[in-house]
């Protein structure tokens, strides 16, 4: 015959300190497990921060990017009007060089 304690039956002369005890150490254990597993993950977490911070630190800056793009706009200025002054030089020499050959010629 067994005997129950408030559910718990000693049948397989289990005491409830001892089942207890089996509980705290199981749970004690899985705690200690979860909490490598959290520190783990942390670490790498951490690892992969540094690895962002490391990157941005190698990033240009608003500023940066602001000058270059204004460099980019006067050296693309310069580079639309160069082609015009230079055909407009080039087709007045052309010009000038079918006028004197007219009119030396002839």
């Amino acid at each position: 015959m067994s005997k129950k304690n408030n559910g718990f039956s000693y049948k397989d002369g289990v005491s409830l300190k001892e089942y207890f005890e089996a509980k705290f150490d199981s749970l004690k254990l899985s705690t200690d497990l979860v909490r490598q597993a959290l520190e783990k993950r942390l670490e790498g977490m951490n690892e992969f921060r540094e690895a962002l911070k490391d990157q941005t630190n190698k990033f240009i800056t608003r500023v940066e990017f602001q000058l270059v793009c204004e460099k980019v706009e006067e050296i693309k200025d310069e580079i639309n009007k160069r082609p015009t002054w230079m055909i407009t030089g080039v087709v007045s020499i052309l010009i000038a060089l079918v006028v004197y050959l007219l009119t030396h010629n002839g």
